[in-house]
């Protein structure tokens, strides 16, 4: 397909519905879907590379369901998300690459609802920019998922009840300014999520009804100016939770409210909790 292709004027509704994209070279780089519906629905992207790279999604729907990359470098660095509705439910990410380093999400849908268990997929430097994008239930068993220097400026993001086991998940750098972004009842059994160096500037990271049984996350090096991180209901029985060099200038981290605290998160050593940290009443700052 040629680029800057606009698919909506000839082709309104465009089906690659259970197609297989094997050893090939195939490009939709600057292709706009413009209020189109293209379906991509039970695709199996095994090695070659598919290009999205700079494409536009524009109102319309765009269909991945049940879609398996693996082995396949597929491209959408440079994508722009507008309004649309894309949905990757049920699909699996073995193997391979796949980047959105770049993309816009702005307004609109997307849904992730997906098994990550080899894949190298990265989002960096991605904007995050009044969209609803979900990872609803989605499993992190293997791999890589990058979100280093993204941006969360407004919007919703969900990790809703996902499950964190032997992925490694960095959101390094990353910017929260005003988005919500959610991980109630998610589970961190093993693997690692690293918030190194993030900047919570506005907006709610919540962990309401979160378990911590194995996994490796860390916030250390984080900024807390103006954010809010929430713990309700969180459990903390295993692993390791890092918080030590944590900045706090304005904002709020609330661990107040955790149910249980087995294995207490690491702090650094104070005479003084800061004022923007709230503990729960049985931790002394001296426990650790």
């Amino acid at each position: 397909m040629p680029d800057s292709a606009d698919v909506s004027r000839r082709r309104p509704r465009v089906s690659f519905a259970g197609a297989q994209f094997s050893a090939a070279r195939v490009s939709f780089a600057g292709a706009k879907f413009t209020g189109a519906t293209v379906s991509f629905a039970g695709a199996q992207f095994s090695d070659g590379e598919v290009s999205f790279a700079g494409a536009q999604f524009s109102g319309g729907e765009v269909s991945f369901v049940r879609a398996k990359f693996t082995g396949a470098k597929v491209n959408f660095a440079g994508a722009q998300f507008t309004g649309a509705t894309v949905t990757l439910r049920d699909s699996e990410f073995t193997s391979g690459q796949v980047s959105f380093a770049g993309a816009e999400f702005a307004d609109g849908k997307v849904s992730f609802y997906s098994h990550f268990a080899g894949s190298e997929v990265a989002f960096l430097g991605s904007r995050f920019t009044g969209s609803r994008v979900g990872f609803l239930e989605s499993q992190f068993t293997g791999g890589t998922v990058d979100f280093l220097d993204a941006e969360f400026s407004s919007g919703e993001v969900s990790f809703v009840a996902a499950t964190f086991a032997g992925a490694a998940v960095s959101f390094v750098g990353a910017e929260f300014a005003g988005a919500t972004v959610s991980f109630v009842g998610a589970r961190f059994a093993s693997g690692t999520v690293s918030f190194v160096g993030a900047d919570f500037t506005g907006g709610e990271a919540r962990f309401p009804w979160a378990e911590f049984s194995g996994a490796a996350v860390t916030f250390s090096g984080a900024s807390v100016g103006g954010g809010h991180l929430g713990f309700a209901q969180a459990r903390f029985v295993g692993g390791h939770v890092d918080f030590t060099s944590v900045h706090f200038s304005r904002g709020l981290l609330d661990l107040s409210a955790a149910v249980t605290w087995r294995v207490p998160p690491a702090f650094d050593h104070w005479k003084a909790a800061p004022a923007a940290l709230r503990l729960p009443s049985r931790y002394r700052p001296d426990d650790d």
